[in-house]
């Protein structure tokens, strides 16, 4: 099992298409590697439904690491040169999602 990172405001914006088991294009670091990546995966706050799913930090803009543990099964490595990704403004906030804030 790999161990990747996110920030919460990825989560926060793509929180109803997660909730929905629906894959999102989002970017994590690999905390094994020390790279981030730009991938397409589902994400879930629990491992039920993701089979051989990775362990998913999850840090604040500001940060910390929350105390929440989600999972995620990456499907697809993207090019970051062909790749345009959504990226939710500084000011976002986590709330309305997940059980730990």
């Amino acid at each position: 099992m790999s161990t990747y990172s996110i920030f919460d405001a990825y989560l926060a914006q793509n929180y109803k298409d997660i909730s929905e088991g629906k894959e999102i294009i989002c970017e994590v670091l690999s905390l094994d590697e020390g790279v981030t990546k730009i991938v397409k995966a589902r994400i879930a706050s629990t491992e039920q439904g993701l089979k051989d799913a990775d362990e998913l930090l999850v840090k604040r803009d500001t940060g910390e690491w929350k105390s929440e543990k989600w999972f995620i099964k990456i499907s697809e490595e993207l090019d970051p040169d062909e790749t345009v990704l959504a990226i939710a403004p500084i000011s976002a906030t986590s709330s309305g999602y997940g059980a730990a804030k």
